[in-house]
């Protein structure tokens, strides 16, 4: 009886905190779509994953912590060959770290 009133208690402490959490931390909640420094280390390797055999700079990032990290970048690409010329586009990739795992979810580009 005690040991199911002590789990009680610990889930009730545990959901009543989430409702009392300053804002600041509910910018890292999980789930939450920030904006995301562009020298950031992740960002890079989105976009080197993303642009392939293309330079590009990144001009807006955010990033989304699921099972993992969902990038939603924009980027100016300048191809070569038959795709030369800049393109603007907007990639979502999707990182697992821990599987060394990068996945390129979609893919627009537009030429400028």
């Amino acid at each position: 009886m005690a040991v199911s009133w002590l789990c009680m208690c610990v889930l009730l402490s545990a959901s009543l905190s989430a409702y009392a959490m300053p804002d600041e931390d509910l910018d890292n909640a999980v789930g939450l779509i920030e904006s995301v420094d562009l020298s950031d280390e992740g960002v890079q390797n989105a976009a080197l994953y993303a642009c392939q055999n293309t330079s590009c700079t990144v001009l807006e990032a955010e990033r989304q912590v699921i099972a993992g990290f969902y990038y939603y970048l924009s980027v100016m690409t300048s191809g070569s060959g038959q795709s030369a010329g800049q393109m603007k586009c907007n990639f979502e990739v999707y990182d697992r770290p821990w599987e060394e795992s990068m996945s390129l979810e979609k893919s627009e580009c537009t030429p400028q």
